[in-house]
């Protein structure tokens, strides 16, 4: 059986999406846990000071934790969408709303997510759900 083109480019969003946030995860919970600040990334916080701390929510290494458990979700929904197994598509549904909040409370450069603007890794899993579930 051969896998979709449009399966196989989610799956490599995913991974990168996976790797390209949950890297910087790791040194941020390391820098909490010792009592520092969060670690400055390419000129922005990592995690950090973004609409969550001004209404009062700080970063914590419980939240950085869950979002370090997202991003490795992520890598094995696209780890399970390469191979054309449905559970991928399935979790990466589950996965957008969930990444979309944990990443509504960072700061990435003033910008908005790429899912509050309807693009995501995830357009071409819901064309195949939407084929595989009729």
């Amino acid at each position: 059986m051969s896998v979709p083109v449009l399966l196989r480019v989610a799956a490599i969003l995913h991974w990168i999406i996976a790797v390209g946030f949950g890297v910087f995860c790791l040194p941020a919970i390391r820098n909490l846990l010792s009592g520092r600040d969060i670690p400055i990334v390419m000129g922005f916080p990592a995690y950090g000071r973004g609409p969550f701390e001004r209404v009062g929510i700080p970063t914590t290494v419980p939240l950085l934790a869950v979002f370090l458990l997202v991003c490795i979700l992520e890598a094995i929904a696209g780890f399970l969408l390469w191979r054309a197994y449905t559970s991928g598509a399935v979790l990466a549904l589950v996965l957008l709303p969930v990444g979309g909040f944990s990443s509504a409370g960072r700061r990435f450069g003033d910008q908005r997510s790429a899912a509050s603007r309807g693009a995501s890794p995830t357009s071409p899993v819901r064309a195949f759900y939407r084929r595989w579930a009729e």
